[in-house]
């Protein structure tokens, strides 16, 4: 196991009968769910939001154990005895009386002595005793430098240096572990159930990526763009993971939109990154492959190609596979080698549509007409069994549904069509419409009502999802792709997750796909 101590870290206790129905009341995650001997991550907030201590809270049966940074403590001690009132709690810090060492593992530390306690503690574990561990080397070494790196990869920011109690919670991107929405009230409720339901925070932590830059950025750099202050950086360092520096910074809800490269000027000097959610991915092959596919969508084809080849030298898997194949076949010399990747491809997924495709397309560049036709017709066989597979159903019961289906779909357009007459820019009548077309593959037709959709709301995160898919299938692909980017930024603005990450990966498959 490797660690090192944690000085920077307090241990506070809290007890007395009505240590539970309290802590319940003053914190964001569900107290009552604890049984003796679990642990939670937990946040003290004022009724605005604000963050007056994020902490990893331990139950032992009779008290509670609050693990958190030392300069946090005394600050959460002052917010939570206001509301002490008659209640029979207790607060005492014992950080001095108690050893807190942070280890760095994806498991539980085995081997521990009897009286360590082992909470979950981003990135790893972390272990606190009464006294010193015994026996020298115990623990393998572990730096503060390597720890501080695999925490700014995390996504977990550090108090005093990336928030402050004057923070809201949802800023810090800390809600995704700490927060349960379903205990009931607690003190700064109400705030942190909007921001989940609206999405409204004008700025967020996320990620940033420098694969450029030499050094890290200083805590609090301004980032700006055209001259306008966007937002800035917090703990940077140079990761080895990604060759690269990161930075976990604050962004304004226009600019914070994941897998997305920024020309801004850091401190005045320009700089490209590339903004990413929280935690940066630890998936070497993956982010080799996201690497890659950012290099081929800025015309950099060998980089992305080298990139390419050295996730598959990690893991051989579909996604890498089938963009190294799509980029080789885009040259008449290294098609062999695109038809060896989509065979691979086949070997790790039979009925994989789009690999039978792309050999249709590479067979027809060989001049190999029979051969085309004959991927032509597996992909379409393909696409078959994995509709009837999703549904559950023989071949012969997936006919007699989608024939159903498709009766029921096209009297819905006749429903449609009729009330648009009467009202023709309906929002409302023109997403059903189109969406509705968009289901039935009449892409072309698709077109018109979505459009409609997004001039009348302008933030319909779900219009410029369909949109985009309309428009790629019927081959105006400069088209789809403003329209996506615009969408993402809107989705980004408002929160709507599941839309924006369905349109970064429409957006990704269109960037490495075959130029028919």
């Amino acid at each position: 196991m490797r660690a090192f101590k944690l000085d920077d870290a307090g241990l506070l206790k809290i007890s007395g009968k009505d240590a539970a129905r309290f802590l319940q009341n003053q914190s964001t995650n569900d107290v009552a769910s604890l049984k003796p001997g679990e642990s939670q991550a937990n946040a003290s907030v004022d009724r605005q939001g604000k963050l007056k201590g994020v902490y990893t809270l331990y139950f032992d049966a009779e008290t509670y154990w609050l693990l958190l940074a030392k300069t946090q403590l005394e600050l959460l001690v002052k917010h939570l005895a206001q509301f002490k009132i008659m209640d029979d709690v207790v607060f005492e810090d014992v950080s001095k009386n108690h050893a807190i060492y942070g280890v760095l593992s994806k498991t539980t530390p085995e081997n521990l002595p009897d009286a360590a306690v082992c909470v979950p503690y981003v990135p790893g574990y972390a272990v606190w005793l009464t006294s010193d561990l015994p026996g020298e080397g115990f623990f393998e070494a572990l730096s503060s430098e390597e720890w501080h790196q695999f925490r700014v990869e995390a996504g977990i920011p550090m108090f005093g240096v990336d928030y402050d109690n004057e923070t809201m919670l949802p800023e810090t991107g800390l809600q995704r572990d700490c927060v349960s929405y379903n205990k009931g009230c607690y003190l700064g409720q109400e705030v942190i159930a909007r921001v989940k339901t609206y999405g409204t925070l004008q700025k967020a932590l996320c990620g940033l990526l420098f694969p450029d830059l030499k050094n890290c950025p200083a805590v609090d750099s301004e980032i700006t763009i055209d001259g306008k202050v966007v937002g800035v950086t917090k703990s940077a360092v140079f990761s080895k993971t990604f060759n690269a520096v990161i930075s976990l910074a604050y962004l304004d809800k226009a600019h914070r939109v994941p897998g997305k490269t920024l020309a801004i000027q850091l401190n005045g000097k320009p700089v490209s990154t590339l903004v990413s959610t929280l935690p940066f991915s630890t998936d070497r092959a993956a982010i080799l492959r996201e690497e890659a596919l950012r290099l081929f969508s800025v015309g950099k084809e060998s980089e992305a190609v080298t990139k390419l080849r050295e996730a598959l030298a990690i893991r051989e898997d579909i996604e890498t596979c089938e963009a190294l194949g799509v980029i080789l076949g885009r040259d008449e010399n290294t098609l062999d080698e695109a038809m060896q990747m989509m065979d691979k491809v086949l070997a790790l997924d039979a009925d994989h549509v789009m690999a039978h495709t792309n050999l249709s397309i590479y067979w027809l560049k060989k001049g190999n007409k029979d051969k085309a036709e004959e991927e032509k017709a597996k992909a379409t066989v393909s696409a078959f069994r994995k509709k009837a597979k999703e549904a559950g159903l023989t071949p012969p019961d997936m006919e007699a549904e989608k024939a159903k289906k498709q009766k029921a779909l096209l009297e819905r357009v006749g429903l449609f069509e009729e009330a648009l007459k009467h009202a023709p820019d309906d929002p409302l009548g023109n997403f059903g419409l189109g969406s509705i077309y968009l289901e039935l593959e009449r892409f072309a037709e698709a077109v018109g009502p979505l459009q409609k959709v997004i001039a009348a709301q302008p933030k319909h995160t779900v219009a410029y999802l369909s949109l985009g898919k309309a428009l790629t299938a019927v081959g105006q692909e400069a088209q789809a792709k403003e329209i996506l980017e615009k969408g993402m930024e809107v989705a980004a603005a408002r929160g709507d997750m599941m839309p924006l990450q369905d349109m970064q990966r429409l957006l990704a498959k269109m960037e490495s796909k075959v130029e028919l």
